[in-house]
Order: C-alpha cells, then structure tokens, then sequence
C-alpha cells in the first residue's frame, strides 16, 4: 500500500533534495553512459549500490531516492521521480509523468527507473541522488539518455550488413533477368534453325 504524508515529510524531502552529496554510498552498477533508447519502446535505467553500517541504520529512519532531469532551457534539474520511505510507514512514490514509473522493488540495495513507450523528448541527463538523512545527500550520478528511431539506431555493421543484403537481392534479380533473356534468345535461335531446316527440305522435294 502506498503511503501519503503529511508536511513534515513535504519538508524532510525538500531538505534533503536541496542538500549536496557527501559521496559515502559505493556503486556496484551504474547504467551505460550514454545509454540509447528506442522511441517507442521500454528502457529501464538501474543503479545498484552498497550502503555503510552507518547508512544501514539510517535507512531504516529515512530513505530518499530521486530522479531529476536536466531542462536544457534553465540549465537547472527538475524533479520527475521520487522514492520516499519513512520508518513504519509504506513507500510514498511521487511520479509527474505517466510512462515513467519506479520499479516498485526499489530499496536500500538497488533503485531501478522505468520509462516506458519513449519518446524523443525523455532524451536528455538524468541525475538520481540517494539520501539517508535530512540535510545529507549520500551520492548522486548522472547519465545521458539518447533516443533514436528504429532505423537510425542500427550500427554501422548492421547497416553494411543491410547494403549488402540489398545488393545481392540486386543482383540475384538482375540474373534471373538476364537468364530469362537468355532462355528467350536460345528458345528463338532455335526456333529460326527449325525454320531454315524445314525451308531447305522443302526446297530440295520441290
């Protein structure tokens, strides 16, 4: 069941947004960076982490997973996604866009951001910052999404790989061509053998 708070949590996860890093969690698994999308498909972004003793106690407290995306035109980050888990209490999960969700499993070990059906604007720098406690942002990262439709998104070895399979179908079209013309010509120069053939014995009864 998902939880709603009251202003007191407002404020805890205001402080703890604007709070800067302290870098004490330690990353076991980041996503690619940069990773590509495909418009119109599923791409799910996921960190893994390890947490100290320290942040081990802490969690059980207070727990804050947010996502927040670059906006190009104000050079600032925009919250899209957060995570938020207070001690006795179920998640609270705030999510602006509809096709982007949290992976409901996330936690202490793992935090997983799924965008789906993408579209070209998701593209851009996504940033997540974990914190434990009000006023500490444990660690943050950031990677750069890139959406490409399906054709533009092959690599230039699947590309040749096309050009190449188009030439041969190229080629094997224009050799049955060239076979049938040259079935066509055998099939006339003997039809015109038999003719003379016939021609000639005529003349000689005659």
């Amino acid at each position: 069941m998902e939880q709603k708070y009251g202003w007191l949590a407002v404020i805890s996860i205001i402080i703890l947004c604007l709070a800067e890093p302290s870098e004490l969690l330690n990353w076991t698994e980041q996503p690619n960076n940069p990773t590509e999308a495909i418009k119109g498909q599923s791409e799910t972004l996921t960190w893994r982490y390890s947490l100290t003793s320290g942040e081990q106690t802490s969690s059980q407290t207070s727990f804050l997973v947010k996502w927040s995306k670059l906006n190009d035109s104000s050079s600032q980050y925009d919250q899209i996604v957060s995570y938020f888990k207070i001690s006795e209490f179920d998640p609270s999960y705030m999510e602006k866009a509809p096709h982007i969700v949290i992976d409901r499993a996330t936690g202490t070990s793992f935090a997983s951001l799924q965008i789906n059906d993408v579209r070209i604007d998701d593209e851009g720098i996504y940033k997540i910052e974990i914190s434990f406690q009000i006023g500490v942002v444990a660690a943050d990262h950031e990677v750069n999404l890139t959406v490409s439709d399906d054709e533009s998104s092959m690599s230039q070895g699947e590309a040749e790989a096309l050009r190449r399979d188009a030439e041969l179908s190229e080629n094997r079209i224009a050799g049955s061509i060239a076979g049938s013309r040259h079935a066509r010509l055998k099939l006339y120069e003997g039809l015109s053998a038999r003719r003379r053939r016939s021609r000639s014995k005529w003349t000689t009864d005659v």
